[in-house]
């Protein structure tokens, strides 16, 4: 947010106008990272999000963005998961993105209930998976965004829950590693920490804007994250028109709040 103080001229706050205004990013190199729930009440946000693989990828093309992508789960239970990429990493230069990616996004419904997205995704892009089953999602210089797919919350407790039951989740949130950790932690592995993103697509429970999506399990630790990290926070069920724009707008731009001092007395 940037302010400009006129010297010598007062502060008249009915002369101020706040503008909610998107401005190209100037970094069009760019590491998506979908986080995508494999729970059983999962298939249909799977399919909703697939279907429109082809739209996000071509308005990421059609915006100049040098894109790749990777697909992990929420499942840090089974062994083949925890944070392992579900396909090979998908280039801004593969014939067949759009439909590797639609397949990627569609990773089955049998996945773990006790849902562990950020672990997930710090796995994902750390050693050892990153130097090994990962290499290569993550390029030097590159933004990085973290898109969360769930229709739960973050149960990402890394070891602290011993019952690890999904229940636990609940009963003891303060065993799960705080939002703020993870957050610095994101923006450590980006050369520039504003060059990290999360976002949300979740059961929002922002009934004074939108009735969310039927779902009683409001994803408030994504929220939360993907606020404090400047990202979207969007209704996993919105459709796909609007949530392709969305997700190509912020993927592809950076928004700003810019302050102009439209008026007031010299």
């Amino acid at each position: 947010v940037f302010l400009l103080l006129l010297v010598g001229c007062p502060l008249d706050p009915a002369g101020l106008e706040v503008e909610d205004a998107w401005v190209l990013g100037a970094n069009p190199t760019l590491d998506v990272l979908f986080v995508v729930d494999d729970s059983n009440s999962m298939g249909a946000p799977q399919a909703g999000l697939a279907s429109i693989a082809p739209g996000i990828t071509a308005g990421l093309t059609a915006g100049g963005m040098d894109w790749q992508v990777g697909v992990v789960t929420t499942d840090m239970a089974i062994a083949a998961r925890r944070g392992r990429l579900v396909g090979p990493v998908i280039h801004a230069a593969d014939a067949n993105g759009a439909s590797l990616l639609s397949g990627q996004l569609r990773p089955g419904v049998t996945g773990s209930q006790m849902e562990q997205g950020l672990a997930s995704a710090w796995a994902a892009v750390t050693p050892p998976l990153l130097t090994h089953e990962n290499q290569g999602l993550l390029r030097p210089g590159a933004r990085l965004a973290v898109v969360v797919l769930s229709d739960e919350d973050d149960c990402s407790d890394e070891g602290s829950l011993a019952g690890n039951e999904p229940s636990d989740c609940v009963s003891f949130p303060g065993m799960l590693v705080p939002i703020a950790e993870y957050a610095e932690r994101l923006r450590s592995i980006v050369a520039v920490p504003e060059d990290v993103a999360v976002h949300a697509l979740v059961e929002t429970g922002l009934t004074a804007e939108f009735e969310g999506c039927a779902g009683n399990n409001v994803g408030a630790r994504y929220v939360e994250l993907a606020r404090s990290l400047g990202g979207a926070v969007l209704p996993h069920c919105l459709d796909g028109a609007t949530m392709t724009a969305e997700l190509v707008a912020q993927l592809s731009d950076r928004r700003r709040v810019v302050l102009s001092i439209i008026g007031g007395d010299e």
